[in-house]
C-alpha cells in the first residue's frame, strides 16, 4: 500500500465509521421510547480502571454476584447524548489508529465547543508511519457560529504552514459542525447487545460501564469494514466499551477492530471522550491575525 493509500484509508475509517470531518449524521428530536430492561447480574465488587489514551483513573464497581443491569434502548444513545449537549459547552478528544501491513496511520484530533462564546475550536493531527519515514500534518480550525466563518491552520514538517478560510468559497473550508456533537460515531453503537457491568466515575462523572463483543454484534462496524473501507480484508474479532452517565452524554466510547489486510493481521482502534459538559471554554488562537492576513 503506497503512501496516499494509507492516508486514505484512515480518512475513510473516521468519515464511514466516525463522521470524523464528514457529513454529520442526521439529527433527531424525537426521544427513544421504551423503558430500560432489567436482569440479574452478580453482586458489586470495587475496582480502579486507566484510560488508555490519557491515562486518567476512575473509581469502577463492577458486578459481581446479584443486582441488576440495565439495557440501552435502540436508538437510545444518540438521542439522549445528543440532547444532552445540543445546548451547552464541551470538550471532545477522538484517537484512531489503523496498523496495516505497510505503515502505520494515526488520528487526534481535540476540540472545544464554547457556546456562550459562540465559537468552536478543532486540533487535529494525522502520522503516517511507513518503513523509516514519518510524515506528520497538523490541522487546527477555529469557527465563529454565529456566521460559520471559519479560518484554517495547516502545518506540516516538509511543507510550509498555509491558511485558508471559508470566505474564499475555492478553498473548500467549511464550518465546524456544532450540531453534529458527536452523533456519526456514536450511531454505530445502534444494533449492539450491550452488557451493563457496573459504574464508574469518570471526571467526577458517575457512569455506567456497557461492554460489547463478537464480530456478529457490530454490524455497522464490521459490514463497513468488510466492503473495505478500512483496507481489512476480514474482521476476526471486535470488541467496545462504552461510558455512559445519568444525562445521557456518553463520557467515552472506545471499539478495537482485529482482522486481516493482505494476509497479515491487522488493526483498528477508535477511542472518543467527551467532557468537561457545561463548563467548556474556548480562547481565540494566537495563530488568527495571522490566518486573517493570509487568508
Amino acid at each position: 500500500m503506497n503512501r496516499s493509500a494509507l492516508l486514505s484509508t484512515l480518512l475513510v475509517v473516521c468519515v464511514v465509521l466516525a463522521g470524523c470531518g464528514g457529513a454529520p449524521a442526521e439529527s433527531t428530536d424525537t426521544p427513544a421510547t421504551g423503558e430500560p430492561q432489567t436482569s440479574t447480574v452478580p453482586s458489586t465488587q470495587a475496582t480502579t480502571t486507566t484510560d488508555a489514551t490519557t491515562g486518567d483513573s476512575s473509581a469502577t464497581t463492577e458486578e459481581a454476584s446479584t443486582g441488576t443491569q440495565s439495557a440501552l434502548a435502540d436508538g437510545s444513545v444518540v438521542a439522549d447524548h445528543s440532547d444532552g449537549l445540543r445546548d451547552t459547552s464541551y470538550e471532545y478528544t477522538f484517537a484512531a489508529t489503523a496498523d496495516l501491513p505497510n505503515g502505520t496511520v494515526t488520528l487526534d484530533e481535540r476540540g472545544v465547543v464554547d457556546r456562550e462564546n459562540g465559537i468552536a475550536l478543532t486540533n487535529q493531527t494525522t502520522e503516517l508511519v511507513q518503513g523509516n519515514e514519518t510524515i506528520d500534518v497538523a490541522t487546527a480550525r477555529l469557527t465563529f457560529v454565529d456566521n460559520g466563518t471559519t479560518y484554517e491552520r495547516t502545518s506540516s514538517g516538509n511543507y510550509p504552514t498555509q491558511y485558508a478560510s471559508s470566505e474564499d468559497e475555492t478553498t473548500g473550508v467549511t464550518p465546524i459542525n456544532t450540531s453534529d456533537v458527536g452523533a456519526s460515531i456514536l450511531s454505530t453503537t445502534e444494533n449492539v447487545t450491550w452488557r451493563a457491568v457496573g459504574t464508574e466515575t469518570v471526571d467526577g462523572v458517575e457512569v455506567t460501564r456497557y461492554e460489547a463483543s463478537g464480530v456478529e454484534n457490530f454490524p455497522t462496524l464490521t459490514e463497513q469494514t468488510e466492503t473495505g473501507a478500512s483496507e481489512l480484508d476480514s474482521v476476526q474479532s471486535a470488541s467496545a466499551t462504552l461510558l455512559v452517565g445519568e444525562d445521557g452524554v456518553v463520557r467515552q466510547y472506545t471499539y478495537d477492530i482485529e482482522g486481516t489486510s493482505a494476509g497479515e493481521e491487522s488493526t483498528i482502534s477508535v477511542n472518543v471522550r467527551f467532557s468537561n459538559v457545561g463548563s467548556a471554554t474556548a480562547d481565540l488562537p494566537a495563530w488568527l491575525d495571522e490566518a486573517k492576513q493570509n487568508s
